[in-house]
């Protein structure tokens, strides 16, 4: 609703209750008494009294009429002054965007090399990976004001990882014959963990020897492990 709208309703409020509780004016009468003094009454001068009908009684309706006329005039009266006078309040104020923080260039780069330089790492496994990535995308969108989410969850990476491993594993056995073992082969190892040419990890368990989830044990012979 706009101010004048506003004042309009008010005023009509104004000229209501103007009409409804301002007195009422009935005929007046003066009166002179023996001493001379005058006195004005709405009833006729008593006996020994001289006097004359100075305004007659009127009817309601020219009574309601005229208080509506004189409400109505103050009305207008409001309304003419509240137009001419500045509007300051008639423009809704617009919300203010949030200014983005001043980015650290430095911090934002190298927060990005160390993302860069840990996905390049060597992990026991893929949650462990998941996990250790999460906390450098937190770093790295702190420190340049973005919100990257590659690693939100790191379980269900993990899980799909491990996942996709097993389909590997799966066409591979698909495509050899059943009566020719698959040959596993290690191929890269790291502190105590090995990995090889399906996905599989292995652990070591001393002696020269590693062992996978599934049981299958290899033999570090000649500077190579065999695999049973």
């Amino acid at each position: 609703m706009t101010a004048f709208n506003r004042t309009h309703w008010i005023g009509i409020s104004l000229v209501l209750a103007f009409a409804l509780t301002s007195p009422a004016h009935g005929q007046v009468f003066r009166c002179k008494d023996a001493t001379g003094k005058l006195n004005f009454s709405d009833r006729p001068c008593d006996s020994g009294q001289s006097g004359t009908l100075i305004q007659r009684q009127r009817s309601q309706e020219a009574i309601q009429q005229e208080r509506m006329e004189a409400a109505e005039a103050q009305f207008q009266k409001e309304v003419r002054r509240s137009m001419e006078s500045p509007q300051t309040n008639q423009t809704p104020m617009r919300a203010t965007a949030p200014v983005p923080p001043t980015v650290n260039q430095w911090a934002c780069r190298k927060a990005k090399d160390n993302y860069q330089t840990t996905a390049g790492g060597t992990f026991r496994n893929a949650l462990e990976r998941a996990k250790t990535l999460q906390e450098e995308e937190q770093r790295v969108n702190k420190a340049c004001g973005t919100n990257q989410n590659e690693y939100a969850n790191p379980q269900a990476i993990a899980d799909q990882d491990r996942q996709q491993k097993a389909a590997r594993r799966a066409a591979i056995e698909r495509s050899m014959p059943e009566d020719v073992p698959i040959h596993k082969e290690i191929n890269r190892c790291s502190g105590q963990y090995c990995y090889d040419n399906a996905g599989q990890s292995y652990h070591s368990i001393g002696n020269g020897q590693i062992r996978s989830n599934d049981g299958t044990t290899c033999t570090m012979s000649a500077g190579k492990y065999r695999c049973q």
